[in-house]
């Protein structure tokens, strides 16, 4: 996937966060979404819905990485890396304690236009916050050590919305680097589509559509725990019917609305 891709692809996920915080029941708050906006990508994701496409789970991922995030400070992580971050808000949203050190990785020039969103509205990250210009293709570890990332600490994990566009392989040899820079209480947040999504006629419109638009889906697991080392981690895994039946201990209920469509996405969570 091309760098316009990803861009395109950021700018759709701020459009459907901003739309569900404007709704009375909303499930995800993100009030910084609407600075993200623009005319282009609500066009495209109005187009999107049209095809079938699975915008519940931006929202539903959103509250369960919100979710993991508070859990793993309230047991004293105080390191947060955000993996292909682009229009993620947390920094600025989420009540992160002073003492926390987050860090957004991303394409060189990806994070630029959220910045400079963010700089013109006078808003700050509400805790210590590290850029990486880095591709998760190559030694991007690197250039997160470089920026003071502690991998003798715990940390937690944001990878939302990457395993989609990468392959089997790909995806194990992130994975797997997670697990080399993560220490005991560590935790690690990602979705990823089960097959089932492919096989789905009523996806196959959509699926079309991101293959034509440069943003292919390659990536697909019967489970999340094909993509992660044996043994290195304890995994829960949910698919939206479990989120909506409360099967998440952790997590407010699933809304029916998100789920439907995407009833075929994993949502994974895992601790060293």
């Amino acid at each position: 996937m091309g760098d316009d891709a990803v861009q395109r692809t950021s700018d759709w996920m701020a459009v459907v966060r901003d739309d569900e915080h404007r709704r009375a029941d909303a499930y995800l708050r993100d009030p910084y979404a609407q600075l993200l906006r623009t005319g282009a990508a609500e066009e495209q994701v109005a187009y999107q819905i049209g095809l079938g496409a699975p915008v519940g789970v931006v929202v539903g991922r959103g509250r369960f990485g919100d979710a993991a995030v508070e859990r793993g400070v309230a047991a004293g992580v105080r390191q947060l890396v955000l993996l292909g971050a682009g229009s993620d808000t947390r920094c600025w949203r989420l009540a992160l304690p002073s003492d926390l050190t987050a860090y957004e990785v991303d394409l060189p020039g990806q994070l630029a236009v959220k910045e400079s969103a963010f700089k013109a509205a006078g808003l700050g990250p509400s805790a210590p916050r590290r850029r990486v210009d880095a591709d998760l293709r190559g030694d991007w570890a690197a250039a997160l050590a470089a920026a003071g990332h502690d991998a003798g600490s715990p940390t937690v994990w944001i990878a939302e919305g990457l395993f989609y566009y990468l392959d089997r392989g790909d995806s194990i040899e992130l994975l797997s680097e997670i697990g080399r820079l993560s220490a005991a209480g560590s935790r690690v947040v990602f979705d990823v589509p089960h097959p089932a999504f492919a096989r789905d006629p009523a996806k196959s419109a959509f699926l079309a559509y991101m293959t034509e638009s440069g943003c292919p889906w390659l990536g697909f697991a019967e489970h999340p725990d094909v993509l992660l080392p044996l043994g290195a981690w304890r995994l829960d895994a949910y698919l939206p019917p479990d989120l909506v039946a409360g099967r998440c201990p952790w997590l407010p209920p699933l809304p029916q609305r998100l789920a439907d469509s995407h009833r075929w996405v994993w949502y994974a969570h895992a601790r060293r």
